[in-house]
């Protein structure tokens, strides 16, 4: 089994070609299946926390 941060960049890899720029993966759960937001990251450099 690939471990996350592995999954995890390849997901960010794969959006990007898809044509989404300037994204922060965020992990929101890993009970069973890995579920990860691809945050969009605002000129400030600030991160859209759904979870703040």
């Amino acid at each position: 089994m690939p471990n996350n941060s592995s999954l995890i960049s390849k997901t960010v890899l794969i959006a990007e070609k898809a044509g989404l720029k300037d994204i922060t993966p965020l992990e929101l759960g890993n009970g069973g299946n890995l579920i990860i937001h691809l945050a969009p990251v605002f000129g400030n450099g600030h991160v859209n926390r759904l979870l703040d």
